[in-house]
């Protein structure tokens, strides 16, 4: 149902994502990995760092689970902080817990990001209804 596309604007990165990053992908996304997996203050956790060749699923944080190593992003890590800039936001002071608009420090990462993400399509789904009221 929602209908946000992102493009990337800087010209590093040729104009436009190759996939639509929704808000609905990262909630989805961001829902099925556990709370044991997620971290505060680095990208992913030093102690696996090294276990990430097989494949698996090593504690990150938000910017982690989108493949952002340190110095190193992807196009989905670069949707995510697109989105989050869009509503004036940080994704990682979100995650780490600075800013508390969307919960304490005492909640988990994960709890935070889909909060915020939960906000801005709450958001973006009544900026629609206003728009279509004034057409």
């Amino acid at each position: 149902m929602e209908m946000y596309l992102w493009k990337q604007e800087s010209e590093s990165n040729k104009g436009i994502y190759r996939m639509n990053y929704t808000i609905q992908y990262f909630i989805d996304k961001f829902t099925k990995i556990p709370q044991s997996y997620w971290i505060t203050g680095m990208y992913v956790s030093m102690e696996s760092r090294l276990l990430h060749i097989d494949g698996r699923l090593i504690p990150c944080c938000a910017l982690g689970h989108c493949g952002c190593r340190s110095g190193e992003s992807t196009e989905e890590s670069r949707a995510l902080v697109d989105l989050f800039r869009r509503h004036d936001l940080s994704i990682i002071s979100v995650n780490d817990g600075i800013d508390t608009q969307f919960g304490s420090t005492k909640d988990s990462s994960k709890a935070r990001v889909l909060c915020a993400l939960e906000s801005m399509q709450r958001q973006t789904n009544v900026q629609r209804r206003l728009l279509y009221r004034k057409i």
